[in-house]
């Protein structure tokens, strides 16, 4: 204790340190070579333990104690540096900070320094200017003096340290950033809020749905189909093909009508940009035409197709039943809240497809789906047709293997 207090003393009234190296030569640089340190005009070994303990180790020695105060105006890295270099062990930051405003005689007490045991009224106290006024030599008043004295000489029991931890938890509180703020608890998932904001955006929302119920009600006597059981003509309702959202699609809600029923492939934005005003459709009644029929299979009779770009309408086992081909985008957020949500499970149950141009890659996660890509060309139209007679053929072949319910019925004369 009489070290610890002995270079207290020097720090706090500012006097450099001397230090002694390998061959009696002194410095007040810290290396490895150091030696001792002159305390009192005595030298005092470096390794010589001190009562003052970190989160690392139980006890620093003085050389460590005077690495961080020869450090004490230098950034952290350096400080790690110069500890690394004089071969003594660094302390966190802020108990480097601690023990240095303890030594600059900024504080009366430091709860790092002091025996673990310690007699409350022996000599440790008074080394520490606990004693009487006349060995106090900064002067402090009494109470400090006890202050000083319950802090550093006190025994300090495995309670005490739960109850500081507890202390310190409960001013703690959590940071939080747009990324936490947007994390719900309980893991749930917001991603078909992204669908109802396209709605809303778009203008395809309640709004049109509104338009739609009221265009219904005021001609009576159009076809009307519901997403499921029968339509209004008493015939067995449609199957459903599904396209993806997104403006990025090849084949989206804007062109699948001039793809699929008039083999003519129209680039989404060009559609867009004929009509600006135009809303997304939400539902599109198309017929396959003649051209594209297999003549041999269904002779002059139509078959009727729903096309969507979202499964929120499709409430049913019936209404899932009747999807029969999805265009897939490319992201797999394209099927959340679907009956199968996972593109491994919902291309097991219906046939896939893509549309990309004949110089594009298929992206890498649609590899792995069970999907036949369709390929277009960017300039030349007369390759439409083939591409979708092979469609027609392809669907109409899995339809009639896995869901041949959905077959189209002769007309009634």
């Amino acid at each position: 204790m009489e070290t610890l207090t002995a270079l207290r003393a020097l720090t706090t009234a500012g006097q450099p340190l001397t230090l002694v190296a390998t061959g009696g030569t002194t410095t007040e640089t810290l290396t490895a070579a150091s030696t001792h340190l002159m305390l009192a005009d005595a030298p005092v070994d470096l390794d010589t333990p001190l009562p003052v303990r970190t989160a690392k180790v139980p006890s620093l020695n003085l050389r460590a104690l005077v690495c961080l105060w020869l450090t004490r105006d230098r950034r952290v890295g350096e400080y790690i540096v110069a500890a690394s270099a004089a071969r003594c062990v660094n302390v966190a930051t802020q108990e480097r900070k601690d023990l240095c405003e303890w030594l600059a005689g900024n504080t009366h007490h430091c709860a790092l320094v002091g025996p673990a045991t310690a007699d409350r009224h022996g000599s440790d106290a008074g080394a520490f200017g606990l004693g009487s006024g006349e060995n106090n030599a900064a002067g402090h008043d009494a109470d400090d003096r006890m202050d000083l004295d319950d802090d550093l000489a006190l025994p300090h029991h495995e309670d005490d340290s739960t109850d500081r931890a507890s202390r310190v938890r409960a001013k703690e509180y959590e940071l939080r950033s747009r990324t936490t703020y947007l994390t719900p608890a309980g893991n749930k998932n917001f991603t078909h809020v992204t669908k109802v904001a396209y709605d809303v955006f778009m203008g395809t929302g309640s709004r049109t749905a509104a338009a739609a119920a009221s265009s219904r009600q005021a001609a009576p006597s159009s076809r009307s189909r519901r997403p499921g059981g029968k339509d209004g003509a008493g015939g067995t309702a449609d199957p459903i093909i599904m396209v993806p959202p997104g403006f990025a699609a090849r084949l989206n809600m804007y062109n699948v009508q001039d793809l699929l029923e008039n083999a003519s492939f129209v680039p989404a934005e060009d559609k867009r940009r004929e009509n600006p005003r135009a809303t997304k459709p939400t539902r599109i009644d198309l017929v396959r035409k003649q051209n594209t029929l297999s003549s041999s299979a269904f002779g002059n009779r139509k078959w009727r197709f729903t096309v969507m770009d979202s499964g929120d309408k499709l409430t049913t086992a019936a209404d899932w039943d009747r999807v029969v081909a999805v265009f897939a985008g490319g992201m797999s957020w394209q099927f959340d809240g679907w009956k199968w949500p996972t593109p491994v499970e919902l291309f097991s149950n219906v046939r896939g497809y893509i549309v990309k141009y004949h110089d594009e890659e298929v992206p890498p996660a649609v590899k792995l789906w069970n999907v036949k890509v369709l390929e277009v060309e960017r300039s030349k139209r007369h390759k439409d047709l083939p591409m979708v007679l092979d469609f027609w053929s392809d669907l109409e072949k899995f339809i009639a293997t896995h869901k041949p319910h959905l077959l189209p019925k002769a007309d009634k004369a």
